[in-house]
């Protein structure tokens, strides 16, 4: 079988809206901290009820240690949409995981959280974004787009709808620019497929 040549597509580049400090802010404003609670004047009691990663923010030595988000606060994730003007909603799917409902490029679109336990202490987010076509996208049509874009994977669902979707790990925690640029990402995959399906 004759492997074909990798198909390099540059990234389109455009302004970047998110900066990380705008995501560090809504990271602080969305737990219930006082002005003590960020002077590190916060019990332990106190903070009785947030994620073990934002505790060890609140108590760190080092500021910038708070700059690390990951998956177990779902509500970090909607507030670095919101923080830029995007719309942010959390729900709860069929499995009892979080999730956040949101819209760029003129599309909805869903961030789903998974490797959860019980509904928390989430790993991994997915961005997904579903199409109701009235002609299914080929093979053809499927298959070239896979092999040239790297972010966004496509496949038909089983009524031929086309569905999107692109994974990210955060075990571990990544940096606030990490994930702003994560969103980048898919903003530019979700033009490039409206372009590719003339949407």
């Amino acid at each position: 079988m004759r492997i074909p040549a990798r198909i390099h597509r540059a990234r389109p580049t455009r302004a970047r809206p998110i900066r990380a400090k705008a995501v560090l802010a809504a990271l602080l404003l969305l737990s219930p901290l006082s002005a003590a609670a960020q002077s590190k004047e916060m019990s332990k009691q106190d903070a009785e009820g947030l994620s073990d990663f934002f505790k060890s923010c609140l108590f760190a030595k080092q500021a910038g240690d708070c700059s690390l988000v990951n998956a177990e606060e779902p509500a970090a994730i909607a507030a670095m949409l919101q923080a830029e003007g995007f719309g942010a909603t959390l729900g709860t799917d069929d499995y009892g995981d979080p999730y956040v409902e949101s819209a760029a490029e003129g599309l909805n679109f869903q961030i789903y959280f998974y490797g959860c336990e019980n509904g928390a202490a989430c790993r991994e987010i997915q961005y997904h974004a579903g199409f109701n076509l009235d002609v299914p996208l080929s093979s053809e049509q499927l298959n070239e787009w896979n092999r040239g874009w790297r972010f966004g994977r496509l496949y038909n669902d089983d009524e031929g709808d086309p569905h999107l979707e692109y994974d990210v790990t955060l075990s571990g925690g990544v940096s606030a620019e990490n994930l702003s640029d994560t969103f980048e990402v898919w903003r530019d995959t979700l033009s490039a497929f409206k372009e590719h399906i003339g949407w």
